[in-house]
């Protein structure tokens, strides 16, 4: 991918990659997707990669971050169907704060 090449926040297949983990991640079994509002971005967590697909898709041209949002709607949906929100915790990634 393009942006992969230009942009220093991302390797070669950071956005694939970050993509088949976030989908794994939110196809795990409802009682593995609590994580109490960790802050951990890590890529056991799925946090890591939800986060690096943020950012894709604040930086990919308009075409392309369409097409990846339209793929990460579904993921998303399912993701938040199947957590709650935790109020004592306010952050911007609206997936780091549900359990």
């Amino acid at each position: 991918m393009r942006l992969e090449n230009a942009d220093t926040l991302f390797g070669a297949g950071d956005i694939a990659e970050s993509f088949l983990e976030w989908r794994r991640w939110v196809r795990r079994p409802v009682r593995r997707l609590s994580t109490a509002c960790s802050p951990c971005p890590c890529p056991t967590c799925g946090f890591g990669a939800r986060e690096t697909l943020e950012r894709a898709v604040h930086r990919l041209p308009k075409r392309q971050a369409r097409e990846l949002r339209r793929l990460l709607g579904p993921l998303d949906e399912r993701f938040l169907s199947r957590t709650v929100p935790v109020p004592s915790r306010i952050e911007h990634r609206w997936w780091a704060c549900r359990a």
